[in-house]
């Protein structure tokens, strides 16, 4: 999965594996069938500690993905 204008590399370590075990089919069918808000909200609570724990310009990376992932679902409800 490729998020445009993101390194991957700028990722820490637990997130990059993330998001390189991410099926690009299924996270579709998910965003299709779920509110997109309810997902940001899930996922801005669930790592919510994730971030606390990240640099400055790992938060800023991770807020791009976050953003990128918004963006598709939203295009998929369309």
């Amino acid at each position: 999965m490729s998020f445009p204008g993101l390194n991957p590399e700028n990722l820490p370590e637990p997130v990059r594996q993330l998001f390189q075990n991410i099926d690009p089919g299924a996270l579709v069918q998910m965003a299709a069938a779920m509110d997109p808000q309810a997902v940001m909200d899930f996922l801005n609570n669930t790592l919510g500690a994730l971030r606390q724990s990240m640099k400055p310009e790992e938060a800023a990376a991770f807020d791009q993905v976050l953003q990128s992932l918004m963006l598709a679902m939203q295009g998929q409800k369309k």
